[in-house]
């Protein structure tokens, strides 16, 4: 279940918020697949499309996806309009929750989040079928992403982190967590928590404390297996700028599927690398 935590984060998708900074056009949702592919939006065919190493392949339309999921072949997007679930790697999709706005969202298993910027979080126990409004304070609910452990749920926010132990019922603020929290990843039986201060910390399985670990020189994106992070200031892996132009590009997603890195850049282009490095799969459009 850890190994797939990774692709249960609400990874970033291409829209226009005022959130972080100002508006502006930030996001770019990207969900791995068990078989060194991704899934992501291709805005110039408005398609679910999958990605790997060769190039981009489109599966089911769809007109505004924001956020990404993947636990196996079950597929969660959160779209302008709701919920879409697809139980075939994203060939087809379903709606299961309509007419709301879906900024993030999160799968593992057969448990499920959802969450609209501002106004609402649901959960779903059975795989993304149905949903249903849980327990959080309104004014907590500016939230970028989710995470769902085997121990605790977890929800990136402006005012911190977010916590619940009752399997996403209710929630409640850490205590002491870092502000401005932008992502989430299950790495090594513990916790990774970026902010869009550019701090990467990290926590125990239930995040009842958080450790600076490194201090990026700019906002953080999304995180990935493998150190992989993506920043307003471009790629790291390691710690490390990556070579070539995503060492200085805006990365506003990341994911790793096998052997397979992607990276989603503004413009809705995507990139992947296999171990004979960086190069694009998807060219996008420009916003």
């Amino acid at each position: 279940m850890a190994a797939l935590a990774l692709v249960a984060i609400a990874v970033l998708a291409a829209f226009q918020v005022r959130g972080l900074g100002g508006p502006r056009l930030i996001r770019m949702p990207l969900g791995a697949l068990p078989d060194q592919t991704a899934l992501t939006y291709d805005s110039a065919a408005s398609t679910l499309s999958a990605v790997d190493d060769a190039g981009a392949a489109a599966r089911a339309p769809v007109s505004l996806a924001l956020s990404i999921a993947v636990d196996g072949t079950r597929v969660v997007v959160g779209t302008e309009n709701g919920v879409l679930l697809s139980e075939d790697g994203g060939r087809t999709l379903m709606p299961v929750l309509r007419d709301i706005h879906i900024w993030a969202v999160a799968l593992s298993g057969a448990d499920a989040a959802a969450v609209s910027w501002g106004r609402s979080l649901y959960v779903s126990h059975d795989g993304g079928r149905g949903w249903r409004p849980a327990s959080a304070p309104r004014a907590d609910l500016q939230i970028n992403a989710l995470l769902i452990t085997s121990s605790v749920w977890l929800a990136a926010a402006q005012i911190g982190v977010l916590v619940s132990h009752d399997q996403g019922e209710s929630w409640v603020l850490a205590a002491g967590s870092p502000e401005r929290a932008t992502s989430l990843l299950e790495d090594g039986g513990g916790l990774l928590l970026g902010t869009w201060n550019g701090d990467l910390y990290r926590s125990s399985e239930r995040a009842a404390s958080w450790q600076l670990v490194r201090a990026y020189p700019s906002g953080i994106w999304s995180l990935a297996a493998g150190g992989l992070v993506g920043t307003a200031n471009g790629l790291f892996q390691a710690g490390r700028r990556v070579a070539g132009p995503l060492g200085q590009t805006e990365t506003v997603s990341v994911a790793v599927s096998g052997g397979t890195r992607f990276a989603a850049t503004p413009g809705s282009r995507v990139w992947a690398d296999a171990g004979d490095g960086w190069h694009q799969v998807l060219a996008g459009v420009r916003w």
